[in-house]
């Protein structure tokens, strides 16, 4: 698969996001049905996350208790796949300690600290991860806003959630790679097959640098993966 670059690290285009797996409340009504199905039964997360190792995704796991150890459990298999944690969705300092005890590429801010936190604050953060060698980055829910607000920081890449497909979706990657960053892009199975394709066509050809991308059957694997291929987005 095709690799793209944050520094001196080369990293996939395609990651597993872990959102879904938390039945995060994005999800509106299926959020407790996917708590339970993923979160409650870890078995379920690692046999997705597996799948996923196996097509050379990264995974981009929420640092919470049962995702980290089921990210502990696929790295027994796959030792060299990327990892990305999210650290702030309750306590960062106690999150983020947990997450770089095991040396991943990329920690992210959860968006509840980068959309409230000040820049200072910020730097504080990062200065935590860049003392590991990890990545400093960030997921928020306004691109526009945080690649402004973060610029003058150690601010790598941010993450955010992408379902507009226009011109809107284009300033914001242009914005965030002028203020120096990279822009992945975050995909949910939220309204069906159909949807997924559309989204990932939008994000692709906005010019995003990653695709991170929530599943809940390998089906949705694979339909995400015949998209890429089409749009030739993984070679």
């Amino acid at each position: 698969m095709k690799k793209f670059g944050i520094e001196n690290t080369e990293l996939p285009v395609v990651w597993l996001g872990t959102s879904l797996f938390a039945g995060a409340g994005e999800f509106g009504d299926k959020a407790q049905e996917y708590h339970t199905r993923f979160y409650e039964n870890p078995d379920a997360m690692v046999a997705m996350m597996d799948r996923a190792a196996q097509l050379d995704w990264g995974i981009e796991a929420i640092a919470m208790s049962n995702i980290i150890k089921s990210i502990d459990r696929l790295k027994k298999k796959h030792q060299k796949v990327s990892v990305a944690y999210t650290c702030g969705i309750e306590d960062f300092v106690t999150e983020v300690n947990s997450a770089l005890k095991r040396k991943p590429q990329i920690v992210f801010l959860h968006p509840r600290v980068t959309d409230t936190a000040s820049e200072n604050e910020v730097k504080l953060y990062f200065r935590r991860v860049l003392e590991e060698w990890a990545l400093p980055c960030a997921a928020t829910l306004d691109a526009l806003k945080t690649a402004v607000k973060l610029k003058s920081t150690e601010c790598r890449a941010i993450l955010v959630p992408t379902r507009d497909r226009g011109a809107d979706l284009e300033h914001a990657v242009k914005t965030v790679h002028a203020c120096g960053m990279k822009y992945l892009a975050e995909i949910q199975p939220v309204g069906g097959a159909k949807d997924i394709v559309k989204s990932v066509h939008g994000a692709v050809r906005a010019g995003v640098d990653a695709l991170v991308i929530g599943v809940t059957t390998a089906g949705e694997l694979d339909v995400y993966m015949r998209a890429l291929e089409r749009m030739g987005f993984l070679n």
